[in-house]
Order: C-alpha cells, then structure tokens, then sequence
C-alpha cells in the first residue's frame, strides 16, 4: 500500500487551517458588522476539494445530519462529491468533499447496513449579534429533572423581521451672520431642523394572541426642530474703556413623527406617534381636601369629583379625606382617573411638563479699564420640570422610617391647613405611575421647576501698566480674585438641591434624587506673571 504524499498531507492541513480562519472571520464580521458584506473569494480549489462561500443572504438555521447515502455515493471511475452546507444565520459557507472511488466502495460495505438518517432542524433565530443573550433567554436548565439530570429546555423565541439597515439622518439649516456699526454689533442666526428616519423600534402593536412581542423593524422616525440666536457687542471707548457683552439663547423640540404604535398605546414612559420627547404627563392638582368637603359618613359633599378609583385599584384599603390632595377633575365626568393610560383615553391626564431642558441661555460680561478687569459669565434655562421620587422630595416615601426632612414639616393638620404638603399618612409611596401613589401621584403641585439662572463665574483682576513692566523686566504682571457659583436664582423653594442637579444621580438612584454631594461654591486668587 502506498504512504500518503508528506506535501498532501501539509496541503491538506493547510487548508483546514484557511477554512477555519475564513469561517472565523466570517462569523466575527457578521457578529460585529452585521450591514457590512464582506469580500470573500467565491470559491478555493484544494486538495479536499472546492470551497466555495456564497453571498450572505438571511436564512433560518438548518442543521442537517445525514448519513453517506449510497444515492450520492454513485460507483464508478469518476472522483465523487459530498456536498456539507454549514449554515446559521446567515450561509457560511459550503464545502464539497472529493472521494477517491476507493473510499467510494470501502464506505459503501461499512454504510451497507446502516440505514439513511435525516434529521432536520429549522427555527427562526436573532440576529447573530443577539446570538449569546438569545441562548440564556431560550436554552436554559429546566425545571424537569429525569434520573439525576436537569435537562434543558426550550421556549418560544421572539419573532424577527427581515430587512433591517442603517437609519438615515437628514438636516435642513437657515442661518444668518450680520454686523453692524461698524462691526461693534454682530447677530447670529440659526433655525434648523434634523430628522431620523429609519430607526429601529418594536414594531407594529399585535394581537395578545400572536404568542411574543412585536419584532423589531426600521419603522419609527425622530423629527427635532431648533433654533439658536446670539449677539454681541464690543466696543472701546474714547476713556480707554473696553466693554465686551455677548448673549446667546437656543431652544429645541423633539417629537416622535412616526412609530408603530398609533395614538391607542400607553402614554406611562412608551414611544408612540405624536410624543413629545422628555413629556410628563399627570394630574393637575386643584388643592388639599378640607373638612368641609366631606359629610358626616365621610362621603364627599356633593359636585366634588370622587377619587375612588385610586382607593379600590391600590388594594391599601386607603380612603382621601381632609389632608389630602385633590385632583382636577379636567373632563368633567366626576370622577379622578387616567382613564386606559393611552392617548385617546387619558381621563383628567395632561401634559404638565417636560424634562428636557428649553430656552438654555447664558451672558457674558467683559470690562477693562487702565489694567483693571472684570469679567461676569451667567447661565441658566428657562424651563425644565421634573417629577422627582424619593424621601428627600416626598414626606413619608418610606413611613416606616419616620423620619421628614426639615423642609418637609409644612404638612396638613387642622390647626395648620393652608399647608404645602399633604397630611402624613401610614402608606409607602411607589413609582410615578401607581395608584397607589395617593397625595403623591404625579401632578402638578409637587412637579419641581428646574428652571434658573446662576452666576457662574465673577473674576476682578489688576495688571500693571506697560512703564512698569518694563522697569521690572517683566511682560505681564496681573493679580486676580475669582468665584464660582456665587449665586442663583430658581424656583424650588426651601428644597435643598441644585437645579442642575442630574436627574438619574442620587444615593439609591432615582428614589435617592437630591440627596448627592452639592456643588460648591469657591472663592481662588492667584498671581500670573510672564517674563
């Protein structure tokens, strides 16, 4: 018997070594760059035979176990092909084996009396860049333990739709730079608009029955609509004094232009056609309940809206009376709800407010006068609001601990009832939008106004004269005093945070909002001196 030709056999594992690589990348790119085609050669002719790797193209996963079928294994003088697709997601590749005639026949006795296995598998899958978090969420250890094994079990995977590709970006922009006086004046302008279309979002609403959510489609668009305005002014004047003041003033407005849902889905945080982006919707707050307004049996006097509804969906057993917060009752049914929680049934819900910040502004002041100069930089917003959770906001978020803030002892009680917050009540207060939120539902009367301006930065500074330098043999020679975050003005009253406060940060996250450690205030001098 012949020995098998030393430069076959490294032929041979060289390219094993190549098909492995190839599939490696092949799989890394669509992992990593799933919208990139990358350039393969279509086809290596080796000594195992022809590899050949197709144009990526989705498929479903395919494993396919079959046995030498003596329908392909044909007898015969010519050289035989087994054909081996390797397939997920995507098509990998596909490899034809070439058998020697020999081979053929030796195959053919061990395989004589074995019969033909075929075993199939097909099932949509994710994404390949989904691939790891798609097998915890569906392969998992079950709950069925047979003999001492916890076999594994399946369930249903999402639904996928085909077709997904990059989103598009478009901008339209009209601006407008002018000067005047003979350039002392100048005036920007900039109105724009900016669209993305295209972008990835679940898509249409389905029926309950449909078995999983909505698959994910290039189906919602983003329209922002801005503007941005400055001007400044500089101006020496016959006294040596030089005055600089610049002012600028932008604002924005991001709405949802197109989306699956339609104006039926649920308004509690969900994206839905028609949005505006950093919305708050609530309750507008009318005042604190008296005792006047309730009769003997505690039941409200008539032509007061009753707020029932939050009595019997909490489940606390909890019953409003004198103390507690009244709501609006906006589309004059009676009754205190918010309706399906949906567009077009939202009950006494409005929009009462956005947390994205509008109208942002700041000034800046310059002045030097023989050496001496002083320079002020204010900025604020004018208007952001923000529905704030948590103990350092709401009395009692946690009534167990007994414990109130300082500014928080302003609370109802009969000898005290023009009072800002409601009376205290034993009920731990939940999320934004739970009925069981009671006096603390989100509305009006406690929504923060983060709204301000600050007096960012104040700096007063000397230099000496040009003579004096030059007996000194210096070039500049200038002491200064400088304060950050001197003052401010805003609208949060005794509340003891910053209006810039983030609103994801806080000890506990967004139930610890406000209690971070403060901005500071800070006083600096300093000596600059060149030579």
């Amino acid at each position: 018997m012949s020995k098998p030709c030393p430069n076959r056999i490294s032929q041979c594992i060289q390219e094993v070594v190549e098909l492995v690589y190839r599939l490696i990348e092949r799989i890394a790119i669509l992992v990593l760059c799933p919208h990139i085609v990358p350039e393969f050669p279509d086809q290596i002719d080796g000594v195992l035979g022809d590899i050949e790797f197709p144009p990526l193209h989705p498929l479903e996963l395919e494993l396919e176990f079959v046995t030498l079928d003596r329908g392909i294994l044909v007898t015969g003088n010519d050289i035989e092909s087994r054909i081996l697709d390797v397939s997920y997601g995507f098509r990998l590749c596909t490899i034809r084996i070439d058998l020697h005639p020999v081979a053929h026949s030796i195959l053919l006795e061990i395989l004589d009396d074995v019969p033909v296995l075929h075993v199939g598998l097909v099932c949509p899958l994710p994404h390949p860049k989904d691939l790891l978090s798609w097998i915890c969420n569906h392969l998992h250890p079950g709950s069925w333990i047979i003999g001492e094994t916890n076999v594994l079990s399946f369930s249903m995977p999402n639904a996928l739709a085909d077709g997904f590709t990059w989103e598009t970006i478009k901008t339209m922009n009209f601006g407008l730079d002018s000067r005047f006086f003979n350039d002392d004046l100048g005036v920007t302008f900039d109105i724009y608009r900016r669209i993305n279309d295209g972008m990835v979002v679940g898509g249409s609403e389905v029926p309950s029955t449909f078995g999983t959510s909505a698959p994910y489609e290039n189906a919602a668009q983003l329209t922002t609509n801005g503007w941005e305005l400055g001007i400044d002014y500089h101006h020496r004047f016959s006294n040596g004094l030089n005055l600089t003041v610049s002012a600028n003033l932008a604002d924005a407005l991001t709405i949802v232009t197109k989306h699956p849902r339609k104006t039926s889905s649920v308004i509690d945080g969900s994206n839905y056609e028609g949005k505006v982006i950093g919305e708050i919707w609530g309750f507008t707050t009318d005042r604190l309940f008296q005792e006047d307004d309730f009769n003997a049996d505690g039941t409200l006097v008539d032509g007061i809206a009753t707020q029932e509804y939050f009595e019997k969906s909490s489940g606390y057993g909890y019953k409003y009376g004198p103390g507690d917060v009244k709501y609006k009752d906006l589309d004059g049914n009676g009754e205190i709800t918010w309706g399906d929680k949906t567009v077009d049934n939202h009950g006494d819900w409005s929009r009462i407010g956005n947390t994205t910040p509008r109208y942002e502004y700041n000034f800046k002041i310059g002045l030097d006068w023989k050496g001496v100069d002083l320079n002020i930089f204010l900025q604020g917003v004018g208007s952001r609001q923000y529905w704030a959770t948590g103990t350092m906001m709401i009395p009692g978020w946690n009534f167990s601990e007994g414990t109130y803030y300082a500014h928080q002892t302003d609370y109802w009680t009969p000898e005290n009832t023009d009072a800002f917050y409601a009376r205290l009540a034993e009920t731990n207060q939940p999320s934004q939008y739970s009925a069981a939120g009671f006096n603390y539902l989100c509305q009006t009367r406690y929504l923060l106004d983060m709204s301000y301006l600050r007096l960012k930065n104040i700096t007063v500074g000397y230099s000496l004269p040009s003579k004096v330098l030059k007996k000194m043999k210096f070039q500049k020679f200038r002491v200064y005093f400088s304060a950050e975050n001197v003052c401010e003005i805003d609208h949060l009253g005794d509340l003891p945070i910053d209006p810039e406060t983030e609103t994801s940060a806080g000890d506990g996250g967004a139930m610890g909002f406000g209690r971070i450690y403060p901005f500071t205030r800070q006083l600096s001098c300093g000596l600059q001196i060149s030579l």
